[in-house]
């Protein structure tokens, strides 16, 4: 059987026992708890705005194309572009290509713009 050295069995290493090993316990047990708790708001927080941004980022897309397809509806609606002749044409769509630049994807730099026109 398992002796226990003589200091261990005094009355004041067991009321020290008695005293710190719940009060240590309780400790671990709030930070293991702190813890947990701090891991699920940063994690609820991180989702909240990853949501908000990604719906930010769609209103921006859908600005985008609402005014891209606003330029093509006008260009369409001109009778000038259904013009026979190509010099017509050629002008009007050279005039709609200024307007549709402002419609590119954000990152295009103004060169690559130009030379998807």
């Amino acid at each position: 059987m398992l002796r226990l050295p003589e200091w261990f069995r005094s009355l004041a290493a067991q009321l020290a026992l008695s005293s710190t090993l719940p009060i240590m316990l309780v400790t671990v047990g709030l930070i293991g708890a702190g813890q947990f708790a701090y891991r699920e708001v940063v994690t609820s927080l991180v989702i909240d705005r990853d949501r908000q941004l990604a719906t930010l980022i769609a209103a921006s897309v859908t600005e985008s194309i609402n005014g891209y397809a606003g330029v093509l509806e006008a260009l369409a609606s001109n009778p000038e572009v259904l013009s026979p002749i190509p010099a017509v044409r050629a002008s009007v769509l050279g005039g709609r290509r200024e307007s549709s630049l402002r419609f590119s994807p954000p990152g295009w730099s103004r060169r690559a713009r130009m030379a998807r026109c």
